[in-house]
């Protein structure tokens, strides 16, 4: 019988005995006939006979007390893709020299408990006068993207909408697009004449595929997995990927910051919004 290949970010893992860990729980699925397991990419190859699930491979990872993530091109350059499933809020924390058994705040919490429900969303052929309204009106500096259906295709930002005016067109220069940017009137794109400006859709310059978690996600995880990405905002969706929040960087210092006054005081609480 041929054999499939699955490959799995894995997040959490610090150390040979982690490896060791991740391994023996794949092995132990019924269907794996070969674990391979990079450490410094944080990347695990699996070979499974084709009736064995990947569920079933990335709740193994899970069970061991780390987050996995389904790479669907098993391309870890490309970031992580498919929904993000993090270790239980219950499981153990695994560090350098083991498991461990205490519970911080950030472990206990997952991505429902930190995220900004409802986000303000975009579609690809939002143009960049629509798109800086949006940011504008709303007070937010990024967006998911989504298709026709409501699913998630993409993410943008203030930072990809400066740097894409920056770079002009071949017939308009930057000065031009930023002054498009600046024109936040009253008055209705709709109404305004054919080729009076540029028109720059978000699908031009938006980041494809972006990271996704569930709303059972640990925040530890998810920072972990945003400091390695080195991204400032993932989005929490469902499992046919419609948007159900948004969570930033600023949302998981506010989940540092209320651990230290909880340090600091000795007592504990909720965790409250800026």
């Amino acid at each position: 019988m041929q054999a499939t290949r699955t490959v799995l970010l894995i997040a959490g893992m610090r150390g040979a005995k982690c490896r060791q860990r991740v391994v023996a729980a794949l092995e132990a699925v019924c269907g794996v006939k070969e674990v391979e397991v990079n450490l410094y990419r944080a990347r695990a190859t699996v070979l499974h006979a084709p009736t064995c699930e990947t569920s079933g491979l990335i709740r193994a990872v899970v069970s061991a007390g780390y987050g996995a993530v389904l790479d669907v091109k098993g391309r870890a350059s490309r970031g992580l893709r498919g929904r993000l499933v993090g270790q239980s809020s219950t499981a153990p924390s695994m560090g350098v020299q083991g498991a461990s058994t205490r519970t911080t705040l950030k472990t206990a919490l997952t991505a429902k408990d930190v995220m900004v429900p409802e986000p303000i969303c975009v579609e690809p052929s939002t143009t960049i006068r629509q798109l800086a309204r949006e940011f504008e009106e709303n007070q937010i500096s990024g967006a998911p993207v989504v298709d026709q259906e409501g699913r998630v295709i993409g993410v943008v930002s203030k930072t990809d909408l400066i740097r894409r005016c920056s770079e002009g067109t071949g017939e308009v220069p930057p000065a031009d697009l930023f002054e498009v940017l600046s024109e936040q009137g009253g008055e209705d794109e709709d109404d305004r004449g054919a080729g009076s400006e540029p028109l720059i859709c978000v699908q031009e310059f938006m980041t494809e595929d972006p990271v996704t978690v569930a709303l059972d996600t640990p925040v530890s995880c998810i920072g972990r997995i945003m400091f390695e990405r080195r991204i400032h905002r993932v989005v929490v969706v469902d499992g046919e990927r419609f948007p159900l929040g948004i969570i930033t960087s600023l949302d998981l210092l506010g989940v540092v910051a209320h651990e230290l006054r909880e340090r600091a005081g000795g007592g504990r609480g909720t965790l409250a919004r800026a």
